[in-house]
């Protein structure tokens, strides 16, 4: 069939429109949404605040205790008696120069026990003291130090009595040394009289295996003495066992000088530096070679100390100071030291800052 209209007929309707799509109905602002955002920002905010306060807290309470060492002592009584009095000090733990901890607010072991060990001499009450030694030993002019503290209080006129601990080993001995009696304890670790000085030589590792190679630029040809990055020459051994073995000396005289006249310690040089070969010895051993007087317990220590002094019933004190909550927190009796989380836990980071220096030590040192 044709699709042209018929003559006469009725003409094709027109083709219906395409239907057009809807307008596109644009959601409501998520006020909800935004509501939220706001209380995010409000909190973060708040909590900045916040930390910003503590950190002023913490300011403020870290100046107060930087000045601990300004503060007078406080007297802890341990054993009650009469007006006389003799003090215990501690020292214990590494023998270095500087706080113990970045967490302590107070003096480090060196400064600390200096201070107490002079207040002692100054104080006419005073009739005698008692050092706590558990130590591994440390730095050789930190334990000098210490030692001619020690000795000053004898000069007072003043009886020194030593308890050794756990460990009175190296440095721990050598401030030990001067006192007028050494008791040990059962268990107690001594000795290792001598010197070390530590070093590595990582040149394999750094040239042949990472390809680093170190120049330096000296002024002699041993100024970089003990440099990790390349072997040490005879030479240069010889120059540090010169300065060991002189520290050497010097350590062996305090102890012959400390121990003369001591039932059992030889009077004979070589036989002193037979028993001064680095090696540790028990308390029984110790006892034998005239390295302590006896072997006993803290009790024994202060009856010894108040048969010397002459002051049958002298009070027992320690000295200590609190300079607020950070000043209580960083050690055991206000001095300085670690930050006790629990008795389990100790943060001690003795020496942080003096790692990466070379130095000679009264230090039993197994480890290194």
């Amino acid at each position: 069939m044709s699709d042209q209209p018929i003559p006469g007929g009725v003409p094709p309707a027109a083709p219906a429109p395409a239907p057009q799509p809807a307008p596109y109905a644009y959601p409501p602002p998520n006020r909800r949404g935004m509501h939220w955002l706001a209380k995010l920002c409000l909190i973060l905010f708040g909590l900045g605040f916040v930390f910003v306060l503590m950190l002023g807290f913490l300011a403020a309470l870290i100046g107060a205790g930087a000045g601990t060492t300004d503060l007078p002592y406080q007297e802890k009584v341990i054993a009650a008696g009469g007006p006389s009095k003799i003090v215990l000090i501690e020292v214990h733990g590494a023998i270095m120069e500087g706080a113990a901890s970045p967490f302590a607010m107070g003096p480090g072991i060196v400064e600390s026990t200096i201070k107490q060990l002079d207040t002692a001499a100054a104080d006419a009450n005073v009739k005698a003291v008692i050092l706590s030694v558990d130590s591994p030993g440390g730095g050789v002019t930190a334990s000098d130090v210490i030692h001619h503290a020690v000795q000053a209080v004898r000069d007072a006129g003043k009886p020194v009595v030593v308890h050794m601990r756990d460990l009175a080993a190296s440095g721990g001995y050598y401030v030990s040394a001067p006192a007028n009696t050494i008791i040990a304890s059962p268990t107690t670790v001594t000795g290792s009289i001598g010197v070390i000085l530590s070093t590595f030589n990582a040149q394999t590792l750094v040239e042949d295996k990472l390809g680093i190679k170190q120049d330096n630029i000296v002024s002699g040809p041993h100024k970089d003495i003990l440099s990790m990055t390349r072997a040490m020459t005879p030479e240069e051994r010889a120059i540090l066992q010169a300065i060991i073995d002189d520290m050497y000396k010097r350590f062996v005289d305090i102890v012959q000088e400390g121990r003369n006249g001591h039932a059992k310690f030889p009077t004979d040089r070589a036989a002193v530096e037979k028993i001064a070969d680095g090696r540790v010895y028990t308390a029984g051993q110790a006892l034998a070679l005239g390295l302590v007087d006896a072997i006993g317990y803290q009790d024994d220590a202060i009856a010894e100390a108040r048969k010397l002094a002459n002051a049958p019933n002298a009070q027992v004190i320690q000295y200590h100071r609190i300079a607020g909550l950070l000043g209580a927190l960083s050690a055991k009796s206000g001095e300085g030291g670690g930050v006790n989380i629990n008795a389990g836990v100790q943060i001690d980071a003795s020496g942080l800052g003096q790692a990466g220096t070379p130095r000679m030590e009264y230090r039993w040192a197994p480890l290194r």
